[in-house]
């Protein structure tokens, strides 16, 4: 049981480390066959990613700046307690995250934007709002939060859209633009975007311009070929891709 929030993708060696010391080598494996996820998921952590835009048929100018480089830091599924010493499904989730956190932020250039992608307080308390922020104090760059179905909505608009903090709305990193969607659903596991969420994503982009978007939810939108995740999605995922059809970049 405790290994139902183990972690099916960690790509560097070092967050395999942090992470093998919460769960353990074999559990990560069990884990995996037990979700029935490849190598291709991340569940319950962070990775970070550079992501570079350069191609080599780009012309010197770049109106846009989308020749950048931007590091960016994804976080995801944390799931804390206002109380640090609980655990879930036998995991000490404050200790894991402390640990992937460090992990992630061990070497490398730091990330020019943090991204947190939902299941941020398992009991939505304000305690656990208060671990996040206390967890990325003084890292240096803006912290972009968005709910997931273990989340209370109001209180992180309360506690998390303010002093270095972002709860949803868009926002420009270097050459890039980033959208953040509410997925959240009162009292469901799935997810499912308003017609005033989707309203606001078109708008967003729109004001964007025509540089590239990212845009960030916590239910996936289409089936990634999990029994478990493809059952708890976003429920009205193709209303999600028509808009971004609508808005090529």
């Amino acid at each position: 049981q405790r290994l139902e929030l183990a972690q099916a993708y960690l790509p560097r060696p070092a967050l395999q480390a942090a992470v093998g010391r919460v769960v353990g080598k074999q559990g990560l494996a069990l884990a995996k066959q037990a979700l029935g996820l490849g190598d291709e998921f991340c569940l319950g952590f962070g990775t970070r990613r550079r992501q570079s835009t350069y191609h080599t048929w780009a012309t010197s100018t770049d109106h846009r700046g989308a020749m950048q480089t931007v590091q960016l830091l994804h976080v995801t599924d944390p799931h804390l307690f206002g109380d640090s010493s609980r655990e879930l499904y036998g995991v000490d989730t404050a200790k894991s995250f402390r640990l992937v956190l460090a992990a992630a932020l061990a070497d490398g250039p730091r990330p020019d934007a943090i991204v947190v992608t939902g299941d941020i307080g398992d009991d939505c308390s304000a305690g656990a709002y208060g671990h996040l922020r206390d967890a990325f104090a003084g890292c240096g760059a803006p912290v972009y939060v968005l709910p997931g179905n273990h989340d209370d909505p109001a209180l992180m608009v309360k506690l998390l859209d303010e002093r270095g903090f972002q709860y949803c709305g868009r926002a420009r990193v270097g050459g890039w633009g980033l959208v953040m969607l509410d997925t959240h659903v009162p009292g469901k596991a799935h997810g499912l975007l308003a017609d005033s969420e989707l309203t606001r994503l078109q708008a967003d982009l729109h004001a964007l311009g025509d540089v590239p978007v990212l845009v960030c939810l916590h239910h996936p939108p289409v089936p990634v070929g999990s029994a478990w995740l493809d059952g708890v999605g976003l429920a009205n995922g193709a209303a999600l891709l028509e808009v971004l059809d609508r808005n090529p970049r």
